[in-house]
């Protein structure tokens, strides 16, 4: 079996990130932490496609 993997042209598809969490939660303290992982996590994932990051590069946008 063979998979080939292209590039779908023009915008087709987005999503959208959301965190949340209540401010007197238990995570209210570590939220900085936490979106500062999950903004570095997302980044490190973008730079590991070669495909995503020249798809971002003919927008004129970045991966993070």
């Amino acid at each position: 079996m063979t998979l080939i993997v292209r590039p779908i042209s023009g915008d087709p598809v987005w999503y959208r990130h959301l965190l949340a969490w209540h401010e007197d939660g238990p995570l209210a303290g570590g939220a900085e932490t936490l979106v500062e992982r999950a903004e570095a996590a997302y980044q490190a994932a973008a730079e590991r496609s070669a495909v995503y990051l020249r798809w971002l590069a003919e927008r004129g946008a970045a991966a993070g």
